[in-house]
């Protein structure tokens, strides 16, 4: 047994299934089978008024990583029912997701592989790459789309420039969430490989900001779209969107490649730490389960404690509302201490910092000013050791 055991691909929702989930402990992505439609966001240090109960709770960012493909003059969001769900496929070991799918037009039909990642060496950055490969040539035509449709909040600025002038990518917003309790700053880079195109990246509008790429492709051939994405709390920075752009160029300046490797080499240090089980598989594979949600869950580059979902939620799930439990310390905290020690350190320091306030505290309440940014805590990480996994604590 080489490496953890991954749950069996998966094809249509059924009926009360969620969503695939990624998560690095900072940024949390639910992810549909048709990876390309918007799934759900949430980071850590942003809350909202919960629209129900009106209390603070975890709340939903736009989403970094909706898409869409024209084939024939057609979009795919246009016409559902000409997509088809091939699979979708984990990959523990690395923290990636691979959702397949298939797009046709009469005769023309494009192949489609969605990979996304969320860095754990750069905990405020996500990663997706979008392949198509056309079964004859086409003029076709990728988007980019950050989507802010039916979230509670608002946008307060948005932009494609830095302040003065600048490259900073695609675009950046700066977003409220609903009851005005926070802010989250959201840019994004796109780059096209394996063909030509002058992208055009428009203002915000009602969906969000967008940036479409358009070639003509030949039959065959691949062409993959990345797009990397940084979202920066405004628990953590006082100009989360400007913050979020610097490191969204910064991100795209290192590539895309090297995001992915670096990150497949965090996660197969935590697998060093995997627990064994001789005897039935299946135990085996629960056990890489937990080990693996467990790990998604935390990081010392948060600015908060998890709750007990972690950054896990959908409609009508979870009723934790994002807040913070006895159940963490309990339960989590204990493993912790051995397979991340570093992150077990920010857990408790999150609870002895809200001591005053007793009672159960949102995962996501704001940490005093003085707080460091996600930057500074992962290069604080590093320093500690945790990352060779040496079970120093920071």
């Amino acid at each position: 047994m080489e490496g953890p055991i991954n749950p069996p691909d998966a094809g249509a929702m059924e009926p009360g299934e969620l969503p695939a989930y990624l998560s690095n402990g900072v940024i949390g992505l639910r992810i549909r089978p048709n990876a390309l439609s918007a799934g759900m966001t949430l980071v850590t240090g942003f809350t909202g008024e919960h629209p129900v109960r009106q209390i603070e709770a975890a709340a939903v960012a736009p989403y970094p990583f909706a898409a869409d493909l024209q084939l024939a003059g057609v979009w795919m969001s246009d016409l559902p029912g000409a997509v088809t769900l091939v699979r979708q496929s984990y990959d523990f070991s690395a923290g990636e997701l691979t959702s397949r799918l298939r797009f046709g037009i009469g005769d023309l039909t494009a192949d489609i592989e969605v990979l996304t990642f969320v860095s754990r060496s750069e905990p405020s950055i996500a990663c997706q790459e979008l392949s198509v490969t056309l079964n004859q040539d086409a003029s076709i035509a990728l988007r980019s789309l950050v989507d802010t449709r039916g979230l509670a909040g608002r946008a307060l600025r948005s932009g494609h420039e830095a302040p003065g002038g600048g490259d900073i990518g695609d675009g950046r917003l700066l977003w409220e969430s609903g009851g005005g309790l926070s802010v989250v700053g959201i840019a994004y880079a796109t780059q096209l490989v394996g063909g030509q195109s002058e992208p055009v990246a428009s203002a915000l509008d009602g969906s969000g900001l967008r940036t479409q790429h358009s070639l003509s492709a030949l039959g065959g051939v691949t062409y993959r779209l990345r797009q990397i994405a940084s979202l920066t709390p405004g628990a953590l920075h006082q100009q989360p969107d400007l913050e979020a752009a610097r490191l969204a160029y910064w991100a795209k300046s290192l590539g895309f490649d090297e995001l992915r490797a670096r990150n497949r080499a965090c996660w197969a240090e935590l697998w060093k730490s995997r627990i064994r089980i001789i005897g039935d598989d299946r135990w085996q594979a629960m056990a890489d389960a937990a080990f693996y949600y467990m790990m998604s869950s935390v990081h010392v580059g948060s600015s908060a404690s998890t709750s007990i979902f972690g950054l896990a939620t959908w409609h009508d799930y979870h009723y934790y509302y994002g807040h913070v439990m006895w159940d963490i310390e309990t339960f989590c905290v204990p493993p912790l201490t051995v397979l991340q020690p570093a992150a077990a350190q920010s857990l408790l320091k999150y609870r002895s910092r809200k001591l005053a306030g007793r009672g159960t505290q949102c995962a996501a309440a704001r940490p005093p000013r003085a707080a460091v940014s996600v930057g500074e805590r992962t290069a604080q990480w590093r320093g500690s050791g945790a990352a060779s996994g040496d079970g120093r604590l920071a």
